[in-house]
């Protein structure tokens, strides 16, 4: 049958003399000559309106618990006992040089020696205001995290940590060190949440400090496909979190930005957020409003969610 929603024929009133068009007929009499029941008035002209509204999935609908997670920072080169409140910060770095690895599992720096602490700025094991986070902080995060018992889990960007001011000239020219801080913060942090949530949904994204701390790399393709390629690897359908389909994965890999369903019939978008940072210098050549095209997506996907697809 129709849908209660569905929009109904307007009214057809009778126009008042001299408005417009001819005078409307007199209404019919109360009895015709030979003593007949009067004739019913003539049905309204047809008009044409609005089509109804798709038809929404029926669904049966749940509170979900969600646990967002973001701006991680992890840095792996955080030591407890460093100095924590160096002159250029983020502090909290043991002093060693870089020295450039191929195991994602093995970790590498980029930082020339601090110097050595006083007995009252010395890091603490769980992290300072002016440093980074350390591993043990991200695990007691995560820890917490589980007693939620969260249905799904949003990792937001910014999981690579911050490059050392003084070190700011030396990452643009070498931006191999950066990116390789990156990857092994994506990678680490990665292992992390699963062991945290295994068999739990969980939908990440990238943020600046994962592309560059300094905007100098472009977060487009193929410029940026070092990073959108590996993190694809780490999340993708093949990989061991699988937490992403094979749809989801090939965008992130190309684009950095993907549509996945989430339980219970929810639709998550994720998008590069750095394609539109106000730094990224890159951006002020490309003549489209929507970086990437975007928003334009965003509108498909936002669409079909509305819809129940």
């Amino acid at each position: 049958g129709r849908s209660p929603w569905a929009l109904q024929p307007p009214i057809q009133l009778p126009r008042p003399p001299g408005q417009g068009g001819a005078n409307p007929p007199p209404p019919p009499s109360s009895s015709s000559a030979n003593g007949a029941p009067p004739s019913p008035p003539p049905p309204p002209p047809p008009t044409t309106s609005p089509p109804p509204p798709p038809a929404m999935r029926k669904r049966k609908l749940r509170t979900l618990r969600v646990l967002h997670i973001t701006d991680v920072h992890l840095d792996l080169t955080y030591e407890a006992g460093a100095e924590a409140d160096c002159d250029a910060p983020p502090c909290c770095r043991r002093p060693i040089s870089y020295k450039k690895q191929t195991s994602p599992n093995v970790v590498v720096a980029l930082l020339p020696a601090q110097q050595q602490p006083s007995s009252s700025s010395r890091a603490a094991e769980y992290g300072e205001h002016r440093c980074d986070t350390p591993l043990l902080l991200l695990q007691s995060v995560l820890d917490a995290g589980q007693q939620l018992k969260p249905d799904m889990v949003i990792w937001g960007g910014d999981t690579g940590p911050h490059i050392d001011a003084r070190q700011g000239a030396s990452a643009v020219n070498n931006v191999a060190r950066e990116r390789d801080l990156a990857l092994h913060a994506l990678a680490n942090a990665t292992a992390a949440v699963l062991a945290a949530f295994p068999g739990v949904p969980v939908f990440p994204s990238l943020g600046d400090t994962d592309f560059s701390s300094t905007h100098a790399s472009d977060p487009g393709p193929p410029a940026s496909l070092w990073l959108t390629e590996a993190v694809a690897e780490l999340w993708g359908p093949r990989s061991a979190t699988g937490w992403l389909p094979e749809g989801a994965g090939r965008t992130l890999a190309w684009r950095g930005h993907y549509e996945a369903q989430g339980p219970a019939g929810t639709t998550v978008a994720v998008l590069n957020t750095e394609m539109c940072h106000v730094r990224n210098f890159h951006r002020f050549a490309d003549p489209d409003p929507t970086p990437d095209g975007q928003l334009h997506w965003l509108e498909g996907v936002l669409a079909r969610a509305r819809v129940g697809r």
